[in-house]
């Protein structure tokens, strides 16, 4: 029910893109969308985290988000294991263009989180004030002489965490980086209608 309006509230002259770290019974699933904003900063216009939500309902809600942002310019997906069925299917609904399918590993991060860690140098990367978000993008760390996440989980009211904002953010920083220009798409379907009803299958 929160979602429809903070979609149809974001910024339809830029980009949007998301980054998906998919997780089930242990791990929360977090969804997080980046906006290049029209001086090349990015933005953080929603973030959503998903703790223990069946795979059909973790699927209508990212269906409802590429198709109720204004510009939707792709996707990065945690594709490893659990998540490997719901990048396939955002790539199957789109192109691989679009939808980068990402096996997370030690070599992806070191290659990937360099580029975020400029970002926040150059202050060209805003993010939400929130003490769990902050505590998860402080779990990358330098281990060895490579940017890492840290192995430690973090318990919270609401469960353990381990760095999946972060991971989130660091995905959704590739999708950006990754992103076309132009976008040389048409969606198949844009009426509002058409996100309601997704999210209204989210509500049953």
């Amino acid at each position: 029910q929160e979602l429809e309006p903070r979609l149809a509230a974001v910024n339809s002259k830029i980009r949007h893109v998301y980054g998906y770290d998919v997780g089930r019974l242990i791990d929360l699933s977090v969804l997080w969308v980046r906006s290049e904003e029209e001086n090349l900063d990015a933005s953080t216009p929603l973030i959503i985290e998903m703790s223990r939500l069946p795979f059909k309902v973790q699927e209508n809600i990212m269906r409802a988000v590429e198709y109720g942002l204004p510009s939707f310019a792709g996707a990065a997906i945690d594709a490893g294991g659990i998540g490997a069925s719901l990048a396939e299917a955002a790539r199957q609904e789109w192109s691989p263009e679009l939808i980068h399918e990402i096996k997370l590993s030690e070599s992806w991060y070191s290659t990937n989180f360099p580029p975020l860690k400029a970002r926040f140098e150059d202050k060209g990367l805003i993010v939400p004030p929130d003490t769990h978000i902050r505590t998860d993008i402080r779990q990358i760390k330098v281990i060895k002489g490579l940017p890492k996440l840290d192995d430690v989980r973090v318990k919270t009211a609401e469960g353990q965490r381990h760095g999946d904002a972060a991971i989130a953010l660091t995905l959704a920083d590739y999708a950006l980086r990754h992103a076309p220009d132009i976008a040389p798409w048409a969606p198949a379907f844009t009426a509002p209608s058409d996100t309601s009803r997704l999210l209204d299958q989210f509500n049953r």
